[in-house]
């Protein structure tokens, strides 16, 4: 396991850090579930370059890559009007019109401080984002790459490999949200979850 954990210390900072965005600029539970969301795009792009990676012949993945991307993508789409559905987004997300220097929406005009707001979340997404995809693109190296864990991989067992760990994830989260738990419970949830799941992954390949 000692190999293991710098990725897994990696992934729990990581999965930290939106609790800045929490106690510091007022996030909201839909922002951390559109974070969360958007991670699913970085698994599912570094699920893609693994599926390249692995000696599989051509022919697999010539069907087996376009597929999972359709498939994938609708799995995200899927997810995403389910998230829009559970949880309203914050009023700053909603349609708004700029006229005349003043951004309306269907409540009325947007008060600077809502647009203070929207900016701060939009910048402290992109941070986040970043920090997910360096922390994917971490284990991605030091794991499949030098770990060898690409040399057990095949394409049809990549193809699966991401649902478990999603799956698993968002219905812990949105089980939380149900509950009425608190934004740092979720975070706390998720990460919990997200490390139990990367650690059963590397386990998948000491076989």
């Amino acid at each position: 396991m000692d190999e293991l954990r710098p990725s897994a210390i990696v992934l729990v900072l990581v999965n930290l850090v939106p609790l800045a965005g929490l106690l510091f600029f007022s996030w909201s539970t839909s922002e951390i579930l559109l974070l969360y969301w958007s991670e699913s795009a970085v698994i599912g792009l570094f699920t893609v370059i693994k599926m390249l990676y692995v000696k599989d012949a051509p022919t697999m993945k010539l069907f087996y890559i376009p597929f999972f991307m359709v498939h994938f993508g609708g799995f995200m789409l899927g997810h995403l009007l389910f998230i829009l559905v559970i949880v309203s987004l914050p009023e700053g997300f909603h349609s708004n019109t700029y006229v005349n220097g003043t951004y309306y929406t269907q409540d009325g005009v947007v008060s600077g401080e809502k647009i203070s707001q929207f900016v701060s979340f939009t910048l402290g997404w992109l941070f986040n984002f970043a920090l997910l995809f360096l922390s994917h693109g971490y284990s991605f190296y030091s794991n499949f790459i030098k770990g060898k864990e690409s040399e057990k991989a095949s394409v049809t067992m990549l193809f699966w490999a991401p649902y478990p760990r999603i799956v698993v994830m968002h219905i812990t989260i949105m089980a939380g949200v149900f509950l009425n738990a608190p934004g740092v419970v979720l975070v706390l949830l998720k990460t919990g979850v997200d490390l139990a799941s990367h650690l059963l992954e590397r386990k998948a390949y000491k076989f």
